[in-house]
């Protein structure tokens, strides 16, 4: 196991071989906001030069190790609980832009294992990166028909925005020659 022991609060993993500046230097870095020279003052290095001496610990492998793990435990706990809290935020308010909540609805989607690029072959990835004008029409109704679940799921539609495209179909119904279904006097039928 690696990063801190919950129960006892101690260090497990790579950064029980640091020394205790080094391991403050970790958790200062990890919490920090990711400034090294602020966590370097942090650590209680007394340097000329905070940015050269983070250099040189971020350098030792055992630094590194331990840097990784407790980003892994600082990830695992808290901040995912509170990122999970942003995503069901964005998608929930109505007032956040479109754009955004398709991106966090995507970003959701992809960190529960159900991204777009696992779901298709290998040999579709180059023409996902073709320009729209040498794509296929079935690769293109693909695109929309992802759009469109995706958009879907951030807008369901209410009643009142189904009944009015409903209304709207029917009113542009055509018969199989597809001319207008009119009325006895020729007008087309509301």
């Amino acid at each position: 196991m690696t990063g801190r022991d919950p129960k006892t609060q101690r260090f497990r993993g790579a950064i029980h071989e640091l020394t205790e500046k080094q391991r403050a230097f970790v958790r200062a870095l990890v919490y920090n906001g990711g400034s090294q020279a602020d966590a370097v003052r942090a650590a209680g290095y007394n340097s000329a030069y905070p940015r050269s001496m983070a250099r040189d610990l971020l350098a030792n492998d055992r630094v590194a190790r331990a840097l990784h793990e407790e980003r892994q435990w600082a990830i695992s706990g808290g901040l995912a609980n509170a990122a999970i809290g942003v995503l069901n935020d964005l998608l929930s308010d109505p007032e956040t832009p479109a754009a955004t909540r398709f991106n966090a609805a995507k970003f959701a989607l992809e960190m529960a294992g159900h991204s777009v690029d696992e779901q298709q072959p290998k040999e579709d990835e180059a023409s996902l990166n073709r320009p729209l004008a040498e794509m296929t029409l079935e690769e293109l109704e693909g695109i929309v028909r992802d759009g469109q679940r995706l958009r879907d799921a951030l807008n369901p539609p209410d009643q009142d925005t189904a009944g009015a495209v409903i209304e709207q179909s029917d009113e542009a119904a055509a018969d199989d020659s597809g001319e207008p279904v009119t009325g006895g006097d020729g007008a087309a039928e509301p």
